[in-house]
């Protein structure tokens, strides 16, 4: 054991791609499938909720959970779609002022 450490290198549980084969190259293929590239932002984008790539993984017989395949997702450098809001200062036109047609 080397001086300074209190327990053996490489102890702790296994990461879940080790353990569960084949699980990297699933959550790969369901990416590339729902992926996105936009100009204005770096790296590629997801379009599926980390729920629903979590229950396809699911579905393909791997445990995992959701926070665990947010944390794969940043590994791999992709990023959740945003959703597009309205900025502050915009309104939208309601139908009140539709229907007053002077």
């Amino acid at each position: 054991m080397p001086p300074g450490r209190s327990r053996k290198c490489g102890g702790g549980r296994k990461k879940l791609h080790e353990s569960q084969e084949g699980l990297l190259e699933a959550l790969k293929n369901i990416l590339e499938s729902a992926a996105s590239e936009n100009p204005s932002q770096p790296g590629l984008q997801v379009n599926l909720s980390i729920q629903k790539i979590t229950d396809a993984l699911r579905e393909q017989g791997f445990k995992i959970s959701l926070p665990t395949v947010g944390i794969y997702l940043d590994e791999l450098g992709y990023a959740r779609k945003k959703n597009k809001r309205n900025s502050p200062g915009k309104k939208k036109l309601s139908s009140s002022l539709e229907d007053n047609d002077d």
